[in-house]
Formats: C-alpha cells, structure tokens, sequence
C-alpha cells in the first residue's frame, strides 16, 4: 500500500518518540513521563496515534499525552519541567533558544513548510484588502503568527499593516472568524478551511502555494533529559518498527478518527 507521505513521516517520528522515551523507562520505571502536543492535525498526530493503538501500554510505559493548544505555552511548559517531550510548532522553540533557552533541542521534524492559510470575509478577496483588519491567529510567536507575517511580505505587505488577534488555537480562530469578532484568520489543514469556506469565508491567501520553509512540526525535548539516558534497547525497537510499519492502513485509520473530532 502507497501512503502520503505525511503518513510515512509519522511512522517515523512515533519510532522517534517512543525510542527517546523507552530509555527512561528502563532506568526510572516508576516515573510517569509526559508529553505535549500543541495542534490536532495531521502533523502532529504521531503520539497521538501511538497511544490510541497502545505502544506506550504494550511497553508498560506510563506516558500521558497533553494538549495545549499553543506553541509558546507548549514551550513554557517544557522549560519548566511539566513535561519531557513535546511535538510543537517550532517557532516558539527557535525564539526561546535565542533569547538563552539553550536547553532545548529539536530531534526531528514530521512537516517542513507553513501550510497555513488565511480566510477571511466575502468582501476580503485579495491580499491587499487586509490592510487595517484584525487577523485571528493563535498566539503571537507561534507559527500561525509567522505565517502572516512572512504571507504578508510574499505579497508586497508589511506585518504592521494588520492588527492580530490572539485566539488561542485554530478552533479558536474559527469561532472568532464565524462570531465578527476578526476579519480574517489562519487555519491550518483542510478541516478548519472547509468549513469555514462552507459558511461563505474565502480564501484571501493559500499557504500550501508559498512553500514558506520552517520547522512547522518538530519534535522537541532538553538537552539534559538526553544527557540522562542511553540509547533504547535495540531488540524493543526493532519490534517497535515492525508493528508501526506492517500496519500502515491502521495508523492511516487512526489519523483520520483524530482529525474528525
């Protein structure tokens, strides 16, 4: 069976995932380890499906997975210690290790282009038409942020020319956008802009056309966490990988029951 691609990277990263966890286990069995993801999209679905098709159980791992539905706040968090693991949009990341979080590391990345869009009201039909309008994006400093300021730029604006709105999250957005409360918001996926187009919305600006690069889904922990295990038990992860992979059409199956809710 041919799977998209993005199916493929997260076979990859849930390999990545557990042998990053796996390690811990061994020498610390009683700690309960914890993870962050920041969007439910397919991108980041990866510890998501992991846990829905019990890995972490199979391995007798103690593994809660969180959402948090922001960048910065998913990074906060991991800085102070509420978490080992996160799967993370990865301008929040690139901005705290610059400004002295030098703990931080990215160990993969699952999506390496912005595939945000921009969607606004009837009566916005071009870029330029949102000039002085309010934009919902989740939280600024996330990759929702960056991908109006760089779609912006693309074509001929300044990130100064609208006024952004923190919502929260790309539901969030979505509820904004429907309510009057901004103009026009990010979303990212088919599932937010379909239904946002379904309600007579347009799209002013198709992110996935601008093939902006970035680390847009990464998976991210400390430094100092690595430093304290050793690499995952080589037999657990070869029978890790020979379950992820022989049962392509089950993860593909789980990633779609995440992005229907």
């Amino acid at each position: 069976m041919r799977l998209h691609p993005a199916i493929h990277s997260c076979h990859r990263i849930i390999l990545l995932l557990l042998a990053l966890i796996l390690p811990w286990h061994v020498v610390r069995a009683a700690d309960k380890l914890i993870g962050f993801y920041s969007a439910r999209t397919m991108s980041q679905a990866m510890p998501w499906i992991a846990e829905e098709a019990g890995l972490f159980r199979k391995y007798d791992l103690e593994f809660q997975l969180v959402y948090i539905s922001s960048a910065p706040m998913v990074t906060a968090a991991l800085l102070g210690g509420d978490a080992q693991v996160a799967i993370s949009g990865g301008e929040a990341i690139v901005r705290a290790h610059t400004q002295g979080a030098t703990d931080l590391v990215f160990i993969a990345s699952a999506k390496n282009t912005l595939t945000h869009s921009i969607l606004g009201k009837p009566e916005i039909k071009r870029p330029e038409d949102l000039k002085g309008k309010k934009v919902g994006v989740s939280r600024l400093g996330s990759n929702s942020h960056y991908f109006v300021i760089q779609a912006l730029r693309k074509n001929g604006m300044e990130p100064t020319d609208v006024t952004y709105i923190q919502t929260g999250g790309q539901v969030e957005n979505l509820a904004a956008l429907f309510s009057g409360a901004v103009d026009a918001a990010t979303m990212t996926g088919p599932s937010g802009g379909t239904r946002a187009a379904a309600q007579g919305f347009r799209y002013v600006i198709y992110g996935p056309d601008l093939h902006i690069p970035f680390a847009a889904a990464t998976l991210v922990t400390r430094r100092s966490i690595l430093a304290a295990r050793g690499p995952a038990p080589g037999e657990e992860l070869e029978a890790l990988i020979k379950k992820v992979m022989d049962q392509p059409q089950e993860v593909t199956e789980r990633v779609k029951k995440m992005l229907a809710n």
